[in-house]
């Protein structure tokens, strides 16, 4: 094998990582937010309030920084392409298409592509 397949094999690699550890952090995130606003609901014992109508935008993001920061700027970027899609869906389909599509393309397309280059 050449050594630039090689290299963007491990690239290729490495976003797909960057894209799964960003995406279970997220979805953990919201567990936890929502297992947080069930409980509240329980312990007030008032009716749960009715869905609005309109899908509400999504709070923004808390600030994390360390190593966690750093691997949701690069998701960041590795999503850019594909943030467009599925935006008013609601949290879990805006989040979790763009994710599904940059693992096909980084993952699948991007290897299909690299087993084409020359040797």
């Amino acid at each position: 094998m050449n050594e630039v397949q090689n290299i963007l094999r491990v690239a290729s690699t490495i976003a797909c990582g960057v894209v799964i550890a960003a995406f279970a952090m997220w979805a953990t995130d919201e567990g936890r937010t929502s297992s947080h606003q069930q409980v509240a609901q329980v312990d007030t014992a008032a009716p749960a309030p009715a869905p609005p109508a309109q899908p509400v935008a999504p709070a923004p993001e808390p600030e994390h920084g360390g190593v966690r920061g750093a691997i949701e700027d690069a998701n960041d970027a590795l999503l850019t392409p594909f943030d467009h899609i599925a935006q008013d869906s609601g949290a879990w389909p805006a989040h979790m298409v763009p994710a599904l599509l940059a693992l096909l393309t980084y993952g699948l397309l991007a290897r299909i592509l690299i087993a084409y280059l020359p040797r």
